[in-house]
């Protein structure tokens, strides 16, 4: 089954949301599905708050692709479910202490269907009332720590390295 969606690209926006659910792309090719609750935009830019040792934050580095996912009040269930989940194998010490458990295969843990996106490689959740895949191929904060690990890369859409242009789907 497929959701109907409209790709948009409003001239002003403004959006602060409790929940993002962040999908990437694991090494193994595999998808990744993260809950992250510090997320807001401005405009066209983006800022979200990710743990710098993640899954999500290594995929994104390496990729430089994610679809983010606004779950509404509907879905909370699928959050809680991999709330306390990491796709990280080992599972550090830290995360270990606060709970956490490996999650290979997080849509499924969360009853989410994977969909597939139209413009990047990460998977959409069907059940989210938007997804949004940004354009920007590494925000700026990526940027910074994909020059570290000597990554690069620039936006498809406007060109700039550390872009965080957004397309709403």
């Amino acid at each position: 089954m497929q959701s109907p969606h409209v790709v948009a690209e409003p001239h002003i926006l403004y959006l602060g949301t409790p929940v993002v659910l962040v999908s990437t792309v694991n090494e193994d090719g595999s998808h990744n599905l993260a809950p992250m609750s510090s997320a807001f935009w401005l405009g066209w830019r983006g800022v979200l708050g990710l743990a710098a040792d993640s899954q999500t934050t290594r995929n994104l580095v390496r990729t430089g692709e994610c679809v983010l996912n606004l779950p509404s009040a509907n879905e909370v269930w699928a959050v809680d479910r991999i709330a306390r989940t990491t796709g990280s194998n080992p599972v550090s010490e830290f995360r270990q202490a606060l709970g956490y458990v490996y999650e290979p295969d997080k849509f499924g843990r969360a009853g989410m269907t994977r969909v597939a996106a139209d413009t990047v490689s990460a998977a959409r959740a069907l059940e989210c009332p938007s997804s949004w895949k940004p354009w920007s191929r590494l925000s700026t904060a990526l940027a910074r720590i994909a020059t570290t690990f000597g990554v690069s890369s620039s936006c498809s859409r406007c060109g700039s390295s550390g872009c965080t242009c957004i397309r709403i789907c």
